[in-house]
């Protein structure tokens, strides 16, 4: 599919292959996606280490299992604010690649306003999980005795910086929808 599909609204777009705006990667989605990165070598290097160890002096150490969860965790709450930066979500685009773009952006408006509200009801929750874990001194049941507040935190962070990236792509294509001039979809002529 290629990338050039999406109108252009403004200079902060990036071109994406769907029709929702793409905020582009600042400052919070950059360190995300580092983090995401950076997580997912330390898993690649427990899990390898496992493997090798296993394999050549017979000793396998209990918490690849429980930390390689955790880190699990840790990728995938990392990585939703660059992937709604990138535009990587998918989206049905059956009717609304037909609308207007003035309309098209403002159902993307109300759309990523859903989300965005689903995500904030989500940043709270997780963050009460953290605060209750916290407070209770909850640990792991397994010889490591992690306290379980540690890989929780990264799914009010990675929720908080998706509400984040959210915000932004509401903000694009509120301007979108307010400077388009109406015209009809691309490929339509009247």
């Amino acid at each position: 599919m290629s990338n050039a599909a999406a109108p252009e609204t403004g200079s902060e777009e990036l071109p994406v292959g769907h029709g929702t705006t793409a905020a582009g990667e600042g400052l919070v989605e950059r360190t995300c996606g580092f983090l995401a990165k950076l997580t997912l070598v330390a898993m690649m290097v427990i899990i390898g280490a496992e493997v090798l160890l296993r394999n050549t002096v017979h000793y396998s150490w209990e918490g690849t299992d429980e930390v390689g969860s955790y880190l699990v965790v840790a990728v995938t709450f990392l990585c939703l604010a660059t992937c709604q930066a990138y535009g990587g979500y998918h989206e049905l685009q059956i009717v609304k690649m037909r609308l207007p773009r003035r309309v098209r952006s403002a159902l993307n408006v109300v759309l990523l306003g859903v989300c965005l509200t689903a995500s904030l009801i989500l940043l709270w929750q997780y963050s009460r999980l953290v605060m209750m874990s916290w407070n209770s001194g909850e640990a792991s049941m397994t010889s490591l005795r992690m306290p379980l507040w540690i890989p929780q935190l990264t799914m009010p962070l990675g929720i908080a910086a998706l509400c984040f990236a959210l915000t932004k792509s509401i903000l694009i294509e509120l301007k979108a929808a307010l400077a388009s001039d109406g015209s009809a979809p691309a490929g339509h002529a009247h």
